[in-house]
């Protein structure tokens, strides 16, 4: 980096201003700059006003997620790894899904670091949900490390392993609105997961979610986004997807919750709850309680399912899903997760950052 001539900030933020984009280099100092504490809330306040300005840009994106990484304090694990995490601040909220889902995707066998933080922009988040099931979430690398293999899961509270990110926080809970550091956590997983399903909070992020993970060398992803509005694959309309896989991106891909063997539920019907009610909701859900909530899990599991070979199809995979929701091996695997998390030493609390979900 320091080889390379970066303008000052001044100069990036004027650009930006122009509705220009920042090169990766460029995206990489600023972000940087941001994570050592160099730029004070003013400065932090414009840039994040005019990057949501301007039109969504994947070179930048991919910019930041460098620098974030760089920042991150990183967990170690072999092989192939799973995330599920999405972007947060959909206009639709629903319940705790992709947090439920990893669980059915880690009971099938794969390996998951899900990556995620307390909400932001709806009643629970996915580290509300487990602290409400009874988990430890603020893990040091170390314990992550041994959870992952002794479970094939752990959940990476998003403030312990970006503490850099509490340079953001105020300027983000002063301003109040969706910013880009909702779109960077799913690019900033510090295990480095080779293989995610990133819901959007919007149609338009799609293609430069998708280039962004393929710039950043993800082997393989959805990018997806259900109407009427979630950051997931919807059970209540269309969910419309692009695959990331072998270095490039196909086609938009749309599917019916009809399609792949689920009826279509009021949104109503998978409306998020409180911090207090995420927990046992969880519990059920896992445990094969049936309904519009369980067929959205299984419709989002088999995304993953189908991201890492598991089965041949999404269809197949919601089959699968539903059976392993059935068989109570998630449930069981939650409540082995909880136990060992709570025989842990506690680690200190962190303020929130990186994104809202």
């Amino acid at each position: 980096m320091d080889a390379v001539a970066i303008p000052d900030f001044p100069t990036l933020l004027d650009r930006l201003l122009d509705r220009k984009a920042l090169d990766m280099p460029e995206a990489n100092r600023i972000m940087s700059q941001i994570l050592d504490g160099e730029l004070g809330p003013e400065r932090i306040a414009a840039f994040v006003t005019a990057i949501r300005a301007k039109p969504l840009d994947a070179v930048e994106l991919a910019g930041f997620a460098q620098a974030l990484r760089s920042h991150a304090h990183p967990v170690r694990g072999r092989g192939p790894l799973l995330d599920t995490c999405g972007t947060g601040a959909a206009r639709v909220k629903a319940f705790n899904v992709s947090t439920a889902a990893a669980f059915v995707a880690a009971a099938a066998g794969i390996r998951v670091a899900k990556h995620g933080n307390r909400s932001v922009t709806r009643p629970s988040g996915s580290a509300d949900a487990l602290e409400s099931a009874g988990a430890q979430v603020a893990l040091e690398p170390a314990q992550a490390e041994r959870i992952l293999a002794r479970h094939g899961i752990v959940f990476l509270h998003a403030p312990a392993f970006h503490p850099a990110m509490k340079h953001t926080a105020p300027v983000r809970q002063a301003l109040g609105v969706r910013t880009v550091f909702n779109l960077l956590g799913p690019l900033a997983n510090p295990a480095g997961a080779t293989h995610q399903v990133v819901g959007v909070h919007d149609v338009g992020a799609l293609r430069p979610m998708a280039e962004a993970l393929r710039l950043l060398g993800v082997r393989d992803a959805y990018v997806l986004h259900g109407e009427p509005g979630y950051d997931e694959a919807s059970v209540s309309g269309q969910t419309h997807s692009l695959r990331v896989q072998d270095g490039g991106i196909g086609r938009l891909t749309t599917v019916t919750p009809e399609g792949l063997g689920v009826p279509q539920h009021d949104p109503q019907t998978v409306l998020p709850v409180s911090k207090a009610e995420a927990g046992p909701l969880l519990r059920r859900i896992l445990a094969g309680e049936p309904g519009p909530r369980s067929d959205m899990v299984a419709v989002n599991a088999a995304f993953s399912l189908h991201l890492t070979g598991r089965v041949a199809s999404l269809q197949a995979g919601v089959t699968q899903a539903q059976a392993i929701l059935r068989s109570g091996r998630a449930a069981a695997l939650l409540d082995a997760y909880v136990q060992s998390t709570q025989a842990l030493q506690p680690t200190p609390s962190a303020p929130q950052a990186v994104h809202a979900t």
